[in-house]
């Protein structure tokens, strides 16, 4: 799993082997915290996110980092990405059946 951040200039990735076990259950808890059917109003519920990618990739970098350095129109993106690894969904999509020719 990877995130690029356009950070002092140039693109800098950050990369995680894995989306462990822990970050699934910040992944429930987050999911219980925020909403996801409406539309991100809140402040807060924008730091949360942030912080869930900071947690997600070990404190490679900051919350500022996420805000300054990732495009407004990838930040839920991006968590979704998260998140769907950590609940084995990418997996499943990966692993369905292909149609036959």
């Amino acid at each position: 799993m990877e995130i690029t951040l356009h950070l002092n200039g140039e693109d800098k990735t950050f990369t995680i082997p894995f989306v462990n076990t822990l970050i699934l259950r910040k992944t429930l808890e987050i999911k219980k915290e925020i909403d996801f059917t409406k539309a991100i109003t809140d402040e807060e519920d924008l730091d949360k996110i942030a912080d869930f990618l900071v947690f997600a990739f070990k404190n490679q970098f900051s919350r500022e980092d996420v805000f300054e350095g990732l495009p407004g129109g990838e930040l839920l993106t991006k968590m979704d990405d998260v998140m769907a690894e950590a609940m084995g969904l990418n997996k499943q999509i990966d692993e369905e059946p292909q149609g036959k020719n």
